[in-house]
Parts: structure tokens; C-alpha cells; sequence
């Protein structure tokens, strides 16, 4: 039940991350996984004060153009 749990939202994460354009980028890093490069590229935009759409979608938020 706990991993079917996790899967869900893995599952989630994943489609998001492959529509953002800076996705691959820290996939790409070793030992950095799907939850990992989500949360990297929220707190990276949040640092910037500017979310994208893809961001937003990211974070669970609906967007205008989503």
C-alpha cells in the first residue's frame, strides 16, 4: 500500500519534469532522482522570485496556460 502510495505521485513528478524545459538538467547529475530534480528546480525557482508554469505545475498549482 505505502509504495503504491509513493508511486502515484512519482508518476506525477515524472510527466511534469519531462514538460519543464530544464528537466534533464539535474536528472542528468548522478544520484539525483525524479523527487530530487523536482524539489531542486521548485527551490531554484523560488530563489528567483519568478515561477514558471511549469514550475507552478510542479508544485500541484493550476496555472492560466495549463
Amino acid at each position: 500500500m505505502v509504495r503504491r502510495a509513493w508511486a502515484e505521485p512519482a508518476e506525477q513528478f515524472e510527466t511534469e519534469l519531462g514538460k519543464h524545459p530544464d528537466g534533464p538538467i539535474p536528472m542528468s547529475l548522478p544520484g539525483v532522482g525524479c523527487r530530487t530534480s523536482v524539489t531542486m528546480l521548485v527551490e531554484i525557482s523560488e530563489s528567483t522570485g519568478s515561477p514558471t508554469p511549469a514550475i507552478c505545475r510542479l508544485r500541484g498549482h493550476r496555472t492560466v496556460n495549463s
